[in-house]
């Protein structure tokens, strides 16, 4: 059956240098956020690094 349920992770959160003059998330930090994140969830799913070694390849983003 599918767990559609929400992936969730503590730990992972906002340092206080990416905050801006604003008092907002400067915008290049997003990307190390979301970079963080998703290797996380492709660790949960056993994508993570030994994944990657067995098989000779990797991940990559795409714009």
């Amino acid at each position: 059956m599918l767990n559609t349920s929400a992936y969730v992770k503590s730990g992972l959160s906002v340092k206080p240098d990416w905050i801006d003059y604003n008092g907002h998330m400067n915008m290049a930090y997003y990307t190390v956020l979301f970079d963080a994140c998703i290797d996380d969830v492709f660790e949960s799913f056993g994508l993570g690094p030994d994944y990657v070694k067995e098989r000779g390849g990797s991940y990559y983003t795409l714009e």
